[in-house]
């Protein structure tokens, strides 16, 4: 009789653990990124597009990472940029014009984001984008 018990209760926790994990994995994003193009002029990538606070949460100094790899989807370097927007309120929408050095064989980017204490954003719609 203890040993059902005890296996209950081994099984019950198992069971709750995973449910904890599945709540973390299932939190809603922070940023999207409703569009983004790159564009290759001369030596740089010009990077035009527009995000949207996705959270409840002010977001204060948006800064995007665009993450640039080549045809076989290796990473090459990454980029970093505020926005000019200095606070993104939720729900709000914010263009990005950017102009970054262009690495040389890339033709995709994917962005990610963070604030400007640097705590990593959840990012939905992220890419990769191909670059004209």
């Amino acid at each position: 009789m203890i040993r059902v018990f005890v296996i209950f209760l081994a099984a019950s926790f198992c069971v709750s653990g995973g449910d904890v994990k599945k709540r973390k994995k299932d939190k809603p994003p922070d940023i999207e990124v409703l569009e983004a193009r790159g564009r290759r002029v001369e030596n740089t990538i010009r990077i035009d597009g527009r995000v949207r606070n996705a959270g409840d949460k002010v977001i204060q100094g948006l800064v995007l990472q665009f993450d640039f790899m080549d045809s076989d989807h290796n990473p090459l370097t990454s980029q970093k940029s505020a926005i000019e927007d200095e606070l993104l309120d939720s729900g709000t929408e914010a263009e990005f014009h950017l102009e970054l050095n262009a690495p040389p064989r890339s033709i995709e980017f994917q962005i990610s984001a963070t604030d400007e204490t640097e705590r990593e954003l959840r990012v939905i719609n992220a890419g990769p984008f191909v670059i004209d």
